[in-house]
């Protein structure tokens, strides 16, 4: 059980209230994904990491709390499907029970 558990602190923190996605895996790790683990909030997070970077984050809401989580794109720009605001470093999005949110990494456009 300790291990599993501390397989899922590497890909997923959320005990400050602020979900945090891969914090803490090895940059070895290039590609990386897990799907429905749960954070604080009762949510269930899935996301995905390609060449190194986060592509993409789904957060489905249990009981519609207010996701707070910590921006893993970095300087690269990223759309949400929902209404979103910044504070500072974290993407907030006040969601409702059963409503799912995806966020990807927004790909430049030719």
């Amino acid at each position: 059980m300790a291990f599993a558990a501390g397989i899922q602190e590497m890909l997923i923190q959320s005990h400050t209230g602020v979900v945090h996605i891969f914090p803490a895996i090895p940059e070895e790790w290039q590609d990386a994904s897990f799907e429905d683990l749960r954070a604080q909030g009762a949510f269930l997070v899935s996301a995905e990491r390609k060449d190194g970077y986060v592509a993409s984050v789904e957060v489905y809401s249990e009981k519609g709390w207010q996701l707070r989580l910590k921006n893993p794109f970095g300087e690269r720009s990223f759309e949400v499907s929902g209404e979103y605001v910044m504070d500072g470093e974290v993407i907030v999005v006040d969601m409702v029970e059963g409503e799912k949110v995806q966020i990807n990494e927004r790909k430049a456009r030719n």
